[in-house]
């Protein structure tokens, strides 16, 4: 990555065109000398995984030896947040099992680290309890022990996920076109390919089938008096669905729940809020 990166900086550099880059890295490989490349190419954004605590972790991600790699990263999380300026988000996989013992990841992060870092909490999709299952009392701790905890917010854009905007792109090493990043990159997703010119030649029919239409463009969402806060499924779930609509299986995919208790969390600030005002009046 980094000489191709290089090279499309100098570029943006002699146009007076500013470049960010984001990359979604499991952080074990991260060290002094690579933290002055990222400078170098304007790598500033950071998403950092973790699967759990130390014991979880390492039970899920280790090296050819079996060592553990929950340390290594911690440390590399705490060195980044450092030695360089940058928006570093740290993403905890979890199941219904793990969340246990979670919040004693909270004590190996700096002091400095606790300040600038935001955590998010992810459902692992494995998870063997295919319900939903809250991570609330875990957020509660690490934002009372000095931690950001990004919230679920309703959607006020007419698209639900990058894979929707037009003009978003994933070019894969063999210059194949994709737009999500979500799934693996093979002949069912491909959305065209890039050509010696610069220009993407589209697959005509996988962009129409993506595009098309709206994915709130169905008989259940235009039902949906939550439509408005939500505004449908992104365009990656629609183009998995079965050519006839599918009822139940779409069910599974909707965010009717979750937007439901954003709602819920929104209005009871907002009442908190108030109520806390008063008290101080």
């Amino acid at each position: 990555m980094y000489p191709l990166a290089k090279e499309i900086k100098e570029i943006l550099d002699e146009k007076g065109i500013n470049i960010n880059g984001t990359i979604t890295t499991n952080g074990y490989l991260i060290n002094r000398e690579r933290i002055n490349k990222f400078k170098e190419i304007g790598l500033t954004n950071f998403q950092i995984t973790l699967d759990g605590n130390q014991k979880t972790h390492d039970k899920i991600r280790f090296g050819k030896n079996r060592e553990g790699s929950f340390y290594t990263i911690m440390d590399n999380i705490n060195l980044l947040v450092e030695e360089m300026d940058a928006n570093v988000s740290v993403r905890i996989n979890y199941t219904r099992k793990t969340l246990i013992d979670v919040n004693e990841i909270i004590d190996l992060f700096s002091e400095k680290t606790k300040s600038k870092i935001i955590v998010l909490f992810q459902q692992v999709w494995q998870d063997s309890i295919k319900e939903n299952v809250s991570a609330d009392e875990n957020k509660k701790e690490f934002e009372k022990r000095g931690i950001k905890v990004r919230k679920h917010e309703l959607n006020n854009n007419f698209h639900v996920c990058y894979a929707d905007k037009e003009q978003q792109v994933i070019i894969n090493h063999d210059g194949k076109v994709f737009k999500c990043t979500a799934r693996d990159f093979n002949e069912n997703f491909v959305q065209g390919e890039l050509q010696s010119s610069g220009e993407i030649q589209w697959n005509i029919p996988a962009v129409s089938k993506r595009f098309g239409k709206y994915t709130f463009e169905n008989e259940f969402c235009l039902k949906c008096n939550l439509l408005p806060a939500c505004m449908g499924p992104c365009s990656q779930k629609m183009v998995e669905l079965p050519e006839k609509f599918d009822a139940k299986f779409f069910r599974q995919m909707c965010l009717q729940d979750g937007v439901r208790k954003v709602i819920e969390q929104n209005m009871e600030e907002h009442y908190n809020s108030i109520a806390n005002l008063k008290n101080d009046v």
